[in-house]
């Protein structure tokens, strides 16, 4: 997948030609190597630099939503930022599955859906990483519309495709297997206590806001399919109190609501 800023890719075109002008006339013999050398070594510094620039204001988008949580201004950044950039047929696909992903999590249920299925038709063109990622997506719509059967048909795909990942890509996606196979042994109420202690040990790492609030949410349905709602209460107003405008925070919202009815009814 290649994608690359507009203005970055005109710099490295004109110093390209520049540089092989110039070497021109250093074969012939009309020019200094070290003038040459230095402007090379200039030329790169800036190439690193401008780099390292476009990494940083990548890490501060994407911490509109991962921190701050607020997808949606994320995903208008994100816009604006892909338009300075020339993307790969398979880096807008990407870029779709990510939007796609992201308006799930600002409850923009039919929004992703549609993106989702824009994308049925290129999905067997798709190499394994991008299909993985597209069936996360799937994935994370039938958790939404409470579809278990769709949602455990795709992990096992993604288990599979797991298998043509090249070592050094597979750690990231083999967590987020993990991470959705939990979340359906929540779903389906088995196992909770094997999901439990791995939700809670992803909250012994350092991960980012949006994982946290969502380890905290399976938490909270843990408990309450346990009969603990007290403990199930606390966990659900932590998420809602944290969430904003989250969907999982709306979740949250309608599991405290039923916990007073239970404590109505007792």
């Amino acid at each position: 997948m290649i994608s690359i800023y507009k203005w970055r890719l005109f710099y490295l075109i004109l110093s390209s030609i520049l540089l092989l002008t110039l070497a021109y006339f250093v074969i012939k013999e009309r020019f200094s190597y070290d003038i040459f050398f230095l402007l090379t070594v200039f030329f790169l510094f800036l190439h690193f630099f401008f780099q390292r620039f476009e990494k940083k204001k990548t890490l501060k988008i994407h911490m509109i939503y991962l921190q701050d949580l607020n997808p949606l201004a994320y995903l208008e950044e994100y816009q604006k930022f892909n338009k300075k950039r020339f993307l790969s047929k398979a880096a807008k696909s990407i870029n779709k599955i990510n939007s796609a992903l992201v308006l799930l999590t600002a409850d923009k249920i039919e929004k992703a859906h549609q993106i989702l299925i824009g994308l049925v038709d290129q999905e067997p063109k798709f190499g394994p990483y991008l299909r993985f990622w597209y069936y996360t997506a799937w994935i994370n719509y039938y958790d939404e519309v409470d579809d278990l059967t769709r949602m455990k048909f795709l992990l096992e795909q993604n288990k599979a495709i797991l298998k043509e990942i090249p070592p050094k890509y597979r750690q990231k996606l083999v967590e987020n297997f993990e991470f959705f196979k939990a979340k359906c042994f929540v779903k389906e109420g088995i196992f909770l206590d094997t999901a439990e202690n791995y939700f809670y040990d992803i909250l012994r790492t350092n991960l980012p806001k949006l994982t946290i609030l969502n380890c905290v949410y399976q938490l909270g349905v843990i408990a309450y399919k346990n009969g603990k709602y007290e403990l199930s209460k606390r966990r659900f107003q932590s998420v809602v109190m944290n969430g904003k405008d989250l969907n999982e925070a709306k979740k949250a919202k309608t599991f405290l609501e039923k916990i007073d009815e239970l404590n109505l009814n007792a």
